[in-house]
């Protein structure tokens, strides 16, 4: 394989840009795969120092592509729905879908990125060269620099780089390009529970745990030998912040008051809280996602959402799905694919929809934060339930087409807009979902959903059956 049209470089060896590197090489292109860091897989992880991964069926349906699945799910542990723990330390389960069907996987981030690294190495067209931080791109004679001074000639470059990308800030100097970089007012930090003595969880192992206290949050996600990951999401400023909270007593005082159920599961907390580093999440908005046929951004250097859908990764792997999609569909052979037209063509289809997860996390974030425990949103919960069951095939829930289905992400988001101004009607002068009126509910469902998901009716049939994954078997 010489052809140049053929060779593609890419920055980057995290989660999307590895799954990516496979699935190119599938299609026959020579991959050379660098990234700045050293080879996870030669180093000890910490299992409790990266935010867990939450993968539901557009991930999954990714990792089929590369046979993957059933090596990753195997590893992963079924989250059936949330926890609430309130400050009373009362627990309520809310289920994430109709019944035990509808579930999201927590997994390891290092655990995943270490099994896509050693199925790269699988493959004979693909290098990867750890190591190597690109500090500069010069678009103009297709050569990359990293700090260590060395040198890449690149055919066409595609940055998988994170939300930090250095092949975006290199965009800004070509005409026309455009990002906005939002910074969450908000970072966070990282615990760990630790199993019982005997092996065993200390909590309930199949559902993500949340402690929402009004304008900051905690939260844990199971690991497989059954110790928890734990994050604290709390504002920088403000009367309950990290700025307040830099002494011991500080902190030991702040859990006692919002987290006292958790200060006998977490390990030396104040201390861990002292010494770890504070994390920080951004928004990244950008157009375009190509240069030509020279370069093409991907996952979150193209598009950084907060993780607060469970979707970043998510999102990230299906657009390696949709380019692979468009390869597939492609009847040119690689040395005539026009490469410029395919990544506009990708970009029309993903940029939408990364836009609309990207306002659904911060949605989200919202709800986890400030609503699991309120009474009116509780209420409407429980009424999208009853109509889930009731209207089966008919009303879908905002979370379950996110989550389960693979549908588009902005045609979730105008159903769950659709969605609320029926809850909100149907809620009028009842306090209990018993006293819903049905056949209101149904006038409302044929005349506002009916006419959206009629266009989705084959897509939509796996969930009618309460079989999400069924696709993906």
């Amino acid at each position: 394989m010489t052809d140049k049209s053929k060779h593609l470089t890419l920055i980057g060896a995290g989660l999307v840009g590895s799954l990516l590197a496979i699935v190119l090489a599938r299609h026959g292109y020579k991959i050379k795969l660098l990234e700045k860091r050293p080879d996870m897989r030669k180093l000890i992880v910490d299992r409790g120092r990266s935010i867990n991964l939450a993968i539901s069926t557009r991930g999954i349906k990714a990792l089929d592509i590369i046979g993957l699945k059933d090596t990753i799910l195997a590893k992963a542990i079924a989250m059936y729905g949330r926890a609430i723990h309130n400050m009373g330390g009362n627990v309520t389960f809310q289920p994430y879908g109709i019944n035990n069907n509808y579930y999201i996987n927590s997994i390891s981030r290092s655990a995943l990125n270490i099994d896509l690294l050693n199925e790269c190495s699988k493959y004979n067209d693909i290098e990867i060269l750890f190591g190597q931080n690109v500090v500069e791109v010069d678009f103009d004679n297709s050569k990359i620099i990293t700090d260590n001074k060395d040198q890449y000639s690149f055919n066409t470059l595609i940055g998988c780089d994170g939300s930090a990308s250095v092949i975006r800030s290199f965009y800004k100097f070509k005409p026309g390009f455009k990002q906005s970089i939002d910074e969450l007012d908000y970072g966070y930090k990282e615990f760990t529970i630790r199993p019982n003595p005997d092996g065993s969880f200390k909590m309930a192992e199949n559902a993500l745990h949340i402690w929402p206290r009004g304008n900051f949050m905690l939260i844990a996600l199971p690991n497989l030998e059954a110790s928890f990951t734990v994050t604290l999401f709390l504002p920088y400023i403000g009367d309950i912040s990290f700025a307040k909270l830099k002494t011991k007593p500080d902190i030991e005082a702040f859990f006692k008051t919002y987290f006292k159920d958790t200060i006998d599961l977490i390990d030396d907390y104040a201390d861990n809280f002292l010494n770890s580093p504070t994390g920080h999440m951004v928004t990244v908005k950008s157009d375009p996602w190509s240069i030509g046929d020279k370069a093409l951004l991907i996952g979150d250097a193209a598009h950084g959402i907060i993780p607060f859908y469970g979707q970043g990764m998510n999102c990230g792997f299906e657009d390696v799905s949709v380019l692979d999609s468009l390869l597939g569909s492609n009847n040119d052979t690689l040395s005539n694919l026009d490469l410029t037209s395919l990544f506009a063509e990708f970009f029309a289809k993903r940029k939408p929809n990364c836009d609309a997860i990207s306002d659904m996390a911060y949605e989200n974030f919202i709800e986890m934060r400030d609503k699991v425990g309120d009474t009116k949103f509780l209420f409407f919960k429980k009424i999208e339930a009853v109509l889930e069951h009731k209207f089966k095939g008919e009303y879908f829930s905002r979370y379950t087409l996110v989550s389960f289905s693979n549908l588009p992400y902005n045609f979730a988001k105008l159903m769950g807009e659709v969605n609320y101004e029926i809850l909100n009607e149907l809620a009028q002068n009842i306090s209990d979902h018993n006293e819903i009126d049905f056949d209101l509910a149904s006038e409302l469902i044929k005349s506002k959903t009916k006419p959206l998901i009629n266009k989705y009716a084959s897509e939509l049939k796996d969930l009618i059956n309460d079989d999400p994954y069924k696709q993906n078997k």
